[in-house]
């Protein structure tokens, strides 16, 4: 297997892992947006639409971040392993089973429809 390694890099322990960067930009990024409901139900609609199509088990969760049980369902479970909460994109998807998650992203990159550049929130009433 030594002819398929062309370099190794050793990390200090000090050193941050790429990926745990990009998981927490993507956290922030998308878990802090006040969304519009009609848009999480549409992009909802759309994930649970494609895993039908793909033949993939899901099932909706009716408890948020904080294990608090909701009225409607927030996150959707796939394959008993991997979560996808709001907005319902591939940046948005957790699981500790590495291989499910990257082809569960990579099939959401490819099949689902990008968040809006503008992103319309919920109006607050004051």
């Amino acid at each position: 297997m030594g002819h398929a390694v062309r370099q190794i890099h050793v990390m200090e322990e000090e050193e941050t892992c790429p990926f745990d960067l990009w998981e927490e930009t993507s956290k922030e990024e998308c878990h802090e947006v006040d969304w519009d409901p009609e848009i999480l139900k549409e992009r909802k609609k759309n994930v649970e639409e494609m895993l039908h199509k793909h033949g993939l088990p899901f099932q909706d969760v009716m408890r948020n971040d904080a294990g608090e049980e909701t009225p409607a369902p927030r996150s959707i479970q796939i394959l008993g392993c991997l979560l996808v909460r709001p907005p319902y994109t591939e940046r948005t998807c957790e699981s500790s089973n590495e291989l499910v998650l990257t082809k569960i992203r990579t099939m959401m990159a490819q099949n689902m429809p990008a968040l809006p550049s503008v992103i319309p929130l919920r109006e607050k009433v004051r």
